[in-house]
């Protein structure tokens, strides 16, 4: 699936394989399916792929989740990626919790909301919010996670 140019070969091969039986997708074929349809702006497909993904708990990884939330974000589907965030912190595989990684590419959608300061003023509540719940997971932040903070707050007006 990796090898293959074409994301419309790929979706098929992806179906194909999940009729056959006793195969059932693992985290990387789910990834790379998602990869690949993502990187061509099928999102429909990619979020009939993601939902797969959503409905079997034993399934996921940082890095798939953290996927997910990047192509929705680059969909202008923030709701949607905000929910994925959501479904990380409530499953309980410990590989699957949210990393640095992910809450960075959070900051960067909220901060890329708007150009005008009204808006980020609205968002920097988002994102200080974002920023505690990353704290008070016990995730420490990084030179990005702070430039992103100080971003919005500057962004925003907030400049004290």
């Amino acid at each position: 699936m990796t090898l293959q140019g074409d994301p419309l070969v790929c979706l098929e091969l992806f179906n194909w394989a999940s009729q056959q039986h006793r195969f059932w997708h693992n985290v990387l074929t789910y990834h790379i399916t998602i990869k690949v349809l993502g990187a061509a702006k099928m999102y429909q497909e990619m979020d009939d792929v993601v939902n797969q993904v959503l409905a079997v708990p034993s399934i996921g990884s940082e890095a798939l989740y953290n996927t997910m939330i990047y192509y929705f974000i680059e969909a202008r589907k923030l709701i949607r990626a905000i929910n994925i965030y959501k479904h990380m912190r409530d499953v309980r595989k410990l590989d699957c919790r949210p990393s640095i990684r992910t809450y960075n590419i959070l900051f960067t959608a909220l901060l890329s909301r708007g150009k005008n300061s009204y808006i980020n003023h609205v968002y920097m509540e988002t994102i200080r919010c974002l920023f505690k719940q990353m704290i008070d997971d016990g995730v420490e932040p990084d030179v990005f996670s702070l430039n992103s903070m100080i971003k919005g707050y500057v962004l925003s007006l907030h400049v004290n």
